[in-house]
């Protein structure tokens, strides 16, 4: 059997082709995301430098591309493998984190194939809700 010259440079240029495609597909791994940050909040009387179950604390992130979706990624007791998505703007994505069970969380943000720093937050005493930027957290 035999390959004639332009059978084969039919199926060189339709691979190229296919391989264009893809380059083209994967633009948004390209996208950075860098900078993650955890708030900080505690209200008076809290117990200092504790985090609380019950507390909502805002998980932020520097990205490059607007229009890539932002996967907050959080692992930790009674949160296996639970993901936020969350549409960016103005350069920053944020989710509010939210921990249910006292224990150890590792956040991290992801946009196309770049990951963020990931954050460990230790939750260790019960919150109370005060307003959007203030909880109050009882000790341990």
């Amino acid at each position: 059997m035999t390959i004639s010259t332009s059978r084969i440079a039919g199926t060189t240029a339709a691979c190229a082709a296919i391989a264009a495609t893809g380059f083209v597909m994967a633009a948004p791994a390209n996208a950075a995301v860098n900078g993650l940050t955890l708030q900080e909040q505690s209200g008076p009387g809290s117990v200092e430098g504790v985090r609380g179950v019950g507390c909502t604390y805002k998980a932020e992130v520097n990205v490059d591309a607007d229009t890539s979706i932002v996967t907050f990624k959080v692992d930790g007791p009674g949160s296996a493998d639970d993901e936020t998505k969350v549409t960016p703007a103005d350069g920053k994505a944020s989710f509010g984190f939210k921990p249910t069970i006292r224990g150890k969380y590792t956040i991290a943000a992801v946009q196309g194939a770049s990951t963020s720093n990931a954050v460990s937050v230790d939750v260790g005493g019960n919150g109370i809700q005060i307003d959007p930027e203030t909880c109050l957290v009882l000790a341990p």
